[in-house]
């Protein structure tokens, strides 16, 4: 018996391989929608045929938008835990080479902060929208 998850497109279970393209699919998806309409390169975008298999695995899309956004919460406590240490050790230094460099590492982790928020929040609307149309289809039926 195969195991594995459930491909309706492909009336089959995804092997590990396709799993993981699948998630690249995701992620391209999620990344594309961070970018401003007139910067989106024609390359990076999700064609036609790709958001129609994203359609057509709801449930599949939904578990990876879950797995991306569980990774981005795990990481998001990981910076609190991180900053909160370099807090202390920020307070507790008088060594202006190790306050510059402290200070420096504060400013690029609190930038990635808001890119890693901006990603949730379009993970978030993601989850939505495929929630919306879950509900479309279920009242349809």
């Amino acid at each position: 018996m195969e195991t594995g998850i459930w491909s309706i497109s492909k009336n089959k279970y995804l092997t590990e391989e396709e799993l993981k393209e699948f998630e690249n699919l995701v992620m391209r998806d999620i990344k594309i929608a961070r970018l401003p309409q007139h910067t989106q390169e024609n390359s990076s975008k999700i064609t036609p045929e790709e958001k129609q298999e994203l359609l057509a695995n709801k449930h599949i899309w939904m578990y990876c938008l879950h797995s991306v956004r569980r990774e981005l919460e795990l990481q998001m406590s990981q910076y609190k835990l991180d900053k909160s240490e370099k807090q202390v050790e920020l307070n507790s230094t008088t060594n202006p080479q190790l306050i510059s460099e402290l200070k420096e590492w504060l400013l690029v982790k609190g930038k990635w902060r808001v890119q890693a928020m901006k990603m949730l929040s379009i993970v978030e609307q993601k989850v939505v929208y495929l929630k919306t149309l879950t509900n479309q289809i279920a009242v349809k039926s």
